[in-house]
């Protein structure tokens, strides 16, 4: 650790090897209800490498894996403690004999890339040939953004796999590493073989099924726009979380807010001001820039200024240039002064922006949008 930066230093720290960190609070839970000693001791250096391009601050990588092993504890501490997973807490201690009573935790980052739509699975997938799915293989049929877990043989213990290109959220972790757990030691059964029907066709949206959600999706041409849109951020897709999240495993609020869902709310403060606050900064740079472009010039004035002084006011929380509101507003001390109307805000917010309506009153729009917005 004599080569890390200062800053994660101190995240590993405060976050990783301090006593009564969540983490080693999670660690010694488990190793309780489990009996074992668990060792898990993450490369650092290597993984920093890899996960630093998708954090806009040098702490946030280590604050977001050590969320993620803190989720996985949980989450197995959960299983362990129920009576009704008994058989795979004898199927878990069975395999830990040749580890010598020790579980092992090993954090890696996943290269693989998510498949896009025309590599989605068309068939229902080949049964595995062994009594165990192999991590590559469920790597194939869950989403390559997505944290996942899953056991090794070769390596004696539970991998973590982490997505190089994308942020990790530990809130939504806890449900899908018990998921993943579970099935891990499963007995997947020989599938019987695919029979081609006069109907094959209908069969070619039929997706693969996501062992972390357990469910066949179905999707049409048309079901699956409007389930899913164009393009649905991991996000988006999360199931919402059943645990209570810890402060300090989030990002700060200007990374955190990047992702959807989206807020936005239109104020109409009577003819000369108009208040738009957003839960997307990008979001209202773009209404303030195509404001600033084509707003007229107030020639009633001497000093010619525009018809529309445009402002944007930073966010009160969060280290970055993160905005929250933009307000409109017109000059109308002097006369002849420009009405402020929302309808050219409105027509961006849903037409350009693809935000949906949620409430409305004669003075207040409300919408949300639900797929991310890439800038």
């Amino acid at each position: 650790m004599t080569t890390l930066p200062l800053k994660v230093k101190v995240a590993i720290r405060d976050h990783w090897t301090k006593e009564d960190s969540h983490l080693q609070q999670s660690l010694k839970s488990l190793q309780d209800v489990l009996g074992l000693e668990v060792d898990v001791n993450p490369e650092w250096q290597l993984l920093l490498t890899e996960l630093d391009a998708g954090y806009t601050d040098r702490a946030d990588p280590v604050i977001a894996v050590a969320g993620t092993v803190d989720a996985w504890c949980r989450a197995a501490a959960e299983l362990l403690d129920d009576r009704k997973n008994e058989e795979w807490t004898e199927t878990l201690l069975e395999k830990l004999k040749i580890t010598w009573s020790r579980l092992r935790l090993f954090i890696e980052v996943s290269g693989h890339t998510a498949p896009n739509q025309s590599q989605r699975t068309r068939r229902f997938p080949e049964p595995a040939t062994s009594g165990t799915t192999s991590p590559t293989r469920r790597r194939q049929v869950s989403s390559g953004d997505d944290v996942s877990t899953s056991w090794s043989d070769d390596r004696g213990g539970f991998l973590i796999s982490l997505p190089r290109r994308q942020r990790i959220t530990p809130v939504n972790l806890q449900p899908l590493f018990q998921a993943e757990l579970k099935d891990c030691f499963a007995d997947h059964r020989q599938l019987p073989p695919y029979t081609a029907s006069p109907n094959a066709d209908d069969w070619d949206e039929v997706d693969a099924v996501d062992p972390r959600v357990g469910r066949l999706s179905i999707s049409g041409p048309d079901v699956a726009y409007h389930r899913r849109g164009p393009s649905v951020s991991s996000t988006a897709t999360h199931p919402p979380p059943d645990f209570m999240p810890r402060a300090d495993a989030l990002p700060r609020p200007d990374d955190l807010l990047l992702k959807p869902p989206y807020h936005l709310m239109i104020y109409s403060r009577g003819a000369h001001e108009i208040e738009v606050q957003c839960s997307h900064s990008p979001t209202l740079k773009f209404l303030a820039d195509y404001f600033k472009r084509w707003r007229r010039t107030n020639h009633q004035i001497s000093s010619k200024p525009p018809a529309v002084e445009v402002r944007l006011h930073q966010c009160a929380f969060g280290l970055g240039a993160s905005i929250d509101r933009l307000v409109l507003a017109t000059e109308h001390k002097y006369g002849g002064a420009f009405i402020l109307t929302p309808t050219v805000i409105l027509s961006l917010v849903e037409g350009v922006l693809g935000y949906k309506p949620v409430y409305s009153d004669a003075t207040t729009w409300t919408y949300r949008r639900d797929v991310e917005l890439k800038t």
